[in-house]
């Protein structure tokens, strides 16, 4: 893939959590069947926010988390035709 260092997830709300706070998605694989893995740059403050996310202890805005799962899903049905698309390099 790449040499950065990367967290993945096969949780489309995480996804939208991270995406919705401002983290880019790195690369998108759709490898398998109706479970895309969303890869994320990783960082201290990442890993923080993912943990939050797990420990409920975050605040966020609904109709934001909203528009990020949605966005993430035009994602994943824009990158079906190639299947796989490559952590970007930064």
């Amino acid at each position: 893939m790449t040499d950065l260092p990367l967290v993945k997830t096969t949780d489309i709300n995480l996804a939208s959590y991270l995406l919705c706070i401002g983290f880019a998605i790195m690369g998108i694989d759709n490898q398998i069947p109706k479970r895309a893995t969303f890869y994320f740059k990783k960082s201290p403050e990442l890993m923080q926010r993912i943990n939050a996310y797990w420990d409920k202890s975050l605040k966020i805005i609904p109709l934001d988390l909203s528009h990020a799962r949605k966005e993430i899903l035009s994602r994943v049905y824009q990158n079906a035709g190639s299947k796989k698309r490559q952590p970007e390099q930064s």
